[in-house]
């Protein structure tokens, strides 16, 4: 019987260089990268508490998916296929808040949907996750709540950003 050796999936080799790039740009964050293989294609899940924004991530995350899906038409188009690095079908990033901070500012969110600051959102902890998705929460950073910042801009979740003990 001969000793096959298994090579690695795309999947799984866009997996460990996502992993290698996060680590790299972010080293104090503990990113799960995890690679899926299905009938329809493949998929990295990529999952970590706190730290950047899902956009932040989606800067290096995005040339690892070599197209998208138009729902529209029902097709994915293979439109960002590259041959340098190793891709998958999708890439999903999934950012959780740490209840530490989640505790904090919902207090503050409840204040301010109460305050009338609800921008369309349906309750304060909609409220909350519509602000602390647009906000990188540092590492190790003592957050004391929320503050209102000094712009005139259009959305609620972009009047407010975090406030963190110095």
């Amino acid at each position: 019987m001969k000793n096959t050796v298994k090579q690695p999936s795309e999947a799984a080799l866009c997996a460990k260089a996502i992993r290698a790039e996060l680590k790299n740009t972010f080293p104090q964050i503990k990113f799960a990268v995890k690679s899926s293989n299905f009938a329809g294609g493949n998929s990295v899940d990529i999952d970590w508490i706190d730290g950047p924004t899902i956009e932040q991530v989606e800067v290096i995350t995005s040339k690892y998916q070599y197209g998208k899906f138009d729902s529209m038409t029902d097709y994915y188009e293979d439109s960002n296929s590259r041959s340098d690095i190793p891709q998958a079908k999708y890439i999903m990033e999934n950012r959780s808040i740490s209840d530490g901070v989640r505790a904090v500012c919902l207090r503050d969110a409840e204040r301010l949907w109460a305050d009338g600051y609800q921008g369309g959102a349906h309750d304060p902890a909609n409220l909350l996750y519509r602000i602390l998705r647009k906000r990188e929460i540092p590492v190790g950073a003592q957050i004391i709540g929320l503050k209102r910042l000094d712009n005139n801009a259009t959305f609620v979740e972009d009047w407010f950003g975090l406030n963190i003990a110095s």
